[in-house]
């Protein structure tokens, strides 16, 4: 038990502790501060098409709401909160994965505590400013099922309970995004093909993640429904025209490191004495690379779950070719150079994105302005953000000003590149649906929700369109929307950032647009 505590709990908790420091340094990420949001907007009590038009379906959301009932309860800020609750739900499955390792290594110690620093490494430090993404809530619920496979392919006994506690996990991370089926599938479809019988695949894991599968897609069709209708065919255009050269995709340092841990793999079969937890890990790891490939964008939290168990796939590997090399001489030499290759990719990455992420956050920018800025405003104030990004919506957690748009960014203009590069009728048809029924959502957000201040960000129409849009000139070309702007004058321009402000009275007519006056 001492032994135990001395190279596992204490120094577990030494890297949580130091994890918790590292983050404290960056801001939330864009996409974890908009789904806290959505989140606690979902406490509130709103839904779909009523004041959340967000792609993501809702389990994100449940998973988040912990956060927020913490932060209430200790008094501390969301990005505390966040933080604090995803390590102790990291620190769970680090210790239920550490389980795991050991019945799968049996006496192996070396390999017991490679792979279990490993699994700590990924899940705490590799997300770098990915922290709480979809992604990392995905590796951190999964993680004990793939040990789990292993085991059941060994023929090895699994307490039913913990069965049970590993199929909901797993159950609930790959439900987070149909991206991540495709792992699910290759890993089952591998006991149908082990056991030599269809039903092969069915354990008490693999009913446990039907079941959640089963309640969740019957939950989002009972009291989603409008996201379905309206919510997903809003978002359409942007995933049609964000993604990414598929060269770009393709040569992405991440995908080229898992591609290359899949060919050491075979190159090392001969000497592997852990086949069936490497053979899981190679198909779960061809499942996340699809999950990667298919999206066509190189965003870093897209190849995050690949890069996580290409590494615990590197490690046994890497563990083999020692027992192997340590017979020989020069064998320090050799190891040395082998793990610089093994782990120097990941390494690398995790820490160019945080030292990136750092800049950031501690830069003399437009964002720090604007916080400067909004952290003068009483605690009442609200924004809403007209934008082709949602990245300032973090201005929530490091000010008292709170984010009330319905809308994440204007996901529909990314039409307008579909219109002039591939125009086709499905293009002019969402133009003429979807387009009138966003007006109508934001001109009830300005007239009813009265946002305090309206940041107009029309750079970012040509960093990610190509396209120069003036928001305030094109939609008030829609009566509900012109009527609403009226009460808003101009305020003070941050950087590349319009500010605007309510106006109950006494409306400020010259700072108005032309096409208001």
């Amino acid at each position: 038990m001492r032994q135990h505590a001395l190279y596992w709990w204490i120094p577990l908790i030494l890297l949580s502790v130091f994890a918790y420091f590292i983050q404290a340094h960056l801001y939330l990420h864009k996409d974890v501060a908009i789904i806290i949001h959505t989140a606690a907007t979902m406490l509130a009590g709103e839904t779909y098409t009523k004041d959340i038009f967000e792609p993501n379906p809702p389990m994100i959301f449940y998973l988040s709401m912990p956060a927020i009932i913490l932060a209430k309860t200790l008094s501390i800020s969301i990005p505390s909160a966040i933080r604090i609750y995803f390590i102790i739900f990291a620190f769970f499955s680090l210790n239920l994965s550490y389980f795991l390792i050991k019945k799968i290594v049996e006496k192996n110690t070396l390999l017991l505590y490679l792979l279990s620093y490993v699994t700590a490494y990924v899940l705490l430090f590799l997300p770098a400013q990915q922290f709480a993404q979809r992604e990392h809530f995905l590796l951190t619920l999964i993680l004990p099922y793939l040990f789990a496979a292993a085991l059941r392919l060994e023929n090895q006994h699994l307490n039913p309970v913990l069965a049970v506690i590993i199929g909901i996990m797993a159950g609930i991370g790959f439900s987070i995004k149909p991206h991540f089926f495709p792992a699910l599938a290759l890993v089952e479809i591998y006991f149908i093909y082990h056991k030599r019988h269809f039903f092969g695949w069915i354990r008490v894991e693999t009913l446990c993640i039907a079941s959640v599968f089963s309640t969740y897609i019957a939950a989002i069709f009972l009291f989603y429904p409008t996201y379905l209708s309206n919510v997903l065919p809003l978002w359409m255009p942007y995933y049609s025209a964000v993604a990414h050269p598929i060269l770009d995709v393709l040569l992405h340092p991440g995908l080229l490191y898992c591609m290359t841990v899949i060919i050491a793999y075979f190159m090392a079969r001969r000497v592997n004495q852990y086949k069936m937890i490497s053979h899981v890990f190679l198909l779960a790891l061809s499942g996340f690379i699809c999950s990667y490939i298919v999206p066509r964008v190189t965003w870093y939290h897209h190849i995050l779950p690949a890069l996580g168990i290409a590494c615990l796939l590197a490690t046994i590997i890497f563990e083999q070719v020692i027992a192997q090399t340590l017979r020989k001489k020069n064998a320090i030499l050799s190891l040395w150079g082998m793990a610089s290759i093994i782990y120097s990719v990941p390494l690398i990455l995790s820490i160019h994105y945080w030292i990136t992420a750092h800049c950031y956050f501690n830069a003399d920018n437009d964002l720090s302005h604007l916080i400067r800025f909004f952290k003068q405003q009483r605690s009442t104030s609200s924004f809403d953000l007209f934008s082709m990004t949602h990245d300032k919506t973090i201005l929530e957690f490091y000010t008292p000003v709170r984010y009330i748009g319905s809308f994440p960014f204007f996901s529909w203009e990314y039409n307008q590149v579909i219109l002039k590069h591939s125009p086709n009728e499905k293009a002019f048809d969402y133009e003429k649906k979807y387009i009138p029924y966003a007006m109508n959502i934001i001109a009830r957000d300005l007239s009813v929700k009265k946002p305090t201040f309206i940041i107009v960000d029309i750079p970012s129409s040509m960093d990610y369109l190509g396209i120069e849009i003036n928001y305030i000139e094109k939609y008030s070309k829609y009566k509900a929307v012109k009527a609403a702007w009226k009460k808003y004058h101009f305020l003070i321009q941050i950087g590349q950032y319009q500010i605007y402000e309510l106006t109950e009275n006494n409306l400020n007519t010259a700072n108005l647009p032309t096409c208001l006056k």
